[in-house]
């Protein structure tokens, strides 16, 4: 017989799994330049998660990454 330890483990695990299902990964990648082409270091990216508000922001580098 199961010990009662073992199958609330198994039911937190179970509970558990639609959290890693709905989890949200995203990635934004790109060269700043202007319209000569040439990069732009220093330039500060902001992105918006409008649903939370959330704020990220970067700089890009000497290469305009």
């Amino acid at each position: 017989m199961l010990s009662r330890a073992f199958k609330i483990l198994v039911l937190g695990a179970l509970l558990a799994l639609p959290l890693t299902a709905s989890a949200q990964e995203a990635s934004l990648s790109g060269t700043v330049v202007d319209s000569t082409n040439s990069v732009l270091p220093g330039v500060t990216i902001t992105a918006v998660h409008v649903a939370t508000g959330n704020r990220f922001v970067a700089v890009t580098d000497g290469r305009g990454v």
